[in-house]
């Protein structure tokens, strides 16, 4: 009996199916990470832009007028956006416009920054002092979102070096350290069918009789290679939804904010278990392959 082989290795189409169906994950969360980038910019942008806004209202501008200095000395991606918004002014009205502006954006602090200054052109009230307490409550809201994320952010990077690293590792260990069992108990079935059971032991003695059960039995139940590959495999892909899942939740409160997260787990989890399975199979033949000769 010998040691089986890795299994990965005999079976090039899986790589290559793992890499057609993660092609795609990749440029879904590139543009993921892209759009976050862009967003979380944008909203620290936010509460300066109000304050130019307001000062240049109180200097007397209109707000189409304060919009458009503003932009001018504005950088991306707030200048793109106030750009824009610039130009709908010409043509629409400002109800429309930050309408428009906030439409555009996923950003939700942006969104509720355009809904509180649609409420206050409703009301009549003076947008510029509506501006600078929104710029205000934006600065606030900010600093106590950077203070929750630092304390979270080491259960964060906990859960995702465990997700990418050390559970595809250890299934890849636990897959060939099954095997190596299964291949161990032939070779040991093996060895003692073709020989006589010492005389200390008998066949009424208790040993005896667990020997005898061991020779006799036809091991039905026998897991295959492959299996435990299929189960590892299974298995990164459940751990990354699941964890990717609990991120968001523990981010934002909700599952959704966990998506973007899901194709990056996938990718390196899937590859640390391919590359894992290879690395122990190696070290394990190193060590007991001496046993299956």
């Amino acid at each position: 009996a010998t040691f089986p082989k890795n299994g990965i290795v005999e079976e090039g189409w899986i790589g290559f199916g793992i890499l057609f169906v993660l092609t795609p994950a990749v440029a879904m969360m590139f543009l993921a990470f892209l759009t976050e980038a862009r967003t979380k910019q944008l909203d620290q942008q936010l509460p300066d832009a109000l304050l130019l806004i307001s000062s240049n209202m109180r200097a007397g501008a209109t707000i189409d007028v304060a919009i458009s200095n503003v932009s001018r000395h504005s950088e991306y991606p707030i200048k793109t956006e106030l750009d824009k918004t610039s130009r709908d002014l010409v043509s629409g009205t400002v109800e429309d416009s930050l309408s428009n502006l906030a439409d555009r954006n996923s950003s939700p602090v942006l969104k509720n920054t355009v809904e509180l200054m649609l409420y206050g052109i409703k009301s009549g009230g003076k947008m510029a002092d509506l501006m600078d307490d929104i710029s205000h409550e934006i600065r606030m809201t900010s600093n106590l979102q950077k203070e929750v994320e630092s304390q979270i952010s080491l259960y964060k990077m906990f859960l995702m070096l465990v997700v990418m690293f050390i559970s595809p590792f250890m299934l890849a260990v636990a897959a060939n350290f099954v095997v190596l069992t299964q291949t161990f108990s032939g070779q040991f079935k093996s060895s003692l069918s073709g020989a006589d059971l010492p005389a200390t032991v008998g066949n009424s003695g208790l040993a005896g009789q667990l020997i005898q059960k061991m020779m006799s039995s036809e091991n039905k139940a026998e897991i295959k290679v492959q299996d435990m590959i299929y189960f590892g495999y299974g298995m990164c892909v459940i751990s990354s939804l699941m964890i990717a899942m609990l991120l968001g939740v523990i981010e934002n409160g909700k599952v959704r904010g966990g998506l973007k997260y899901i194709p990056m787990f996938l990718i390196i989890s899937l590859v640390v278990f391919h590359f894992g399975y290879s690395f122990a199979h190696e070290l394990m033949i190193g060590a007991f392959g001496g046993l299956f000769q």
